[in-house]
């Protein structure tokens, strides 16, 4: 049976989320950046994983507002997420996901 909550989850991955190459390591990271809490706190809940923060914009970007980030690093659980979320996604999304489970595979991350 398909979870209507993790397909809601998918949804606010594909206008907000983010997924590629951590910028130190070698490894993949996913996010989700929004100033609503309350909805990054729902995310989290229905994809079971990842931990949230504050994330304050730099001085020089005043016109920024506070976000909430879901943040997702570990490699198994990157993974994992993608697995399950790779047959809601939509095309561009998806060719971006196999490529980090490719690269993921061959050890380039």
């Amino acid at each position: 049976m398909i979870d209507p909550n993790f397909i809601w989850a998918v949804g606010i991955f594909e206008g907000e989320g983010y997924m590629g190459k951590r910028s130190v390591g070698n490894s993949a990271r996913m996010f989700v950046s929004m100033c609503d809490k309350d909805i990054v706190e729902r995310f989290q809940a229905a994809v079971g994983c990842g931990s949230i923060s504050l994330f304050r914009p730099p001085a020089y970007k005043d016109h920024w507002q506070d976000q909430w980030r879901w943040y997702l690093g570990k490699k198994k659980e990157v993974i994992n997420l993608i697995e399950r979320m790779l047959p809601y996604l939509g095309e561009r999304r998806a060719y971006n996901a196999l490529n980090i489970l490719d690269d993921l595979e061959l050890g380039l991350y």
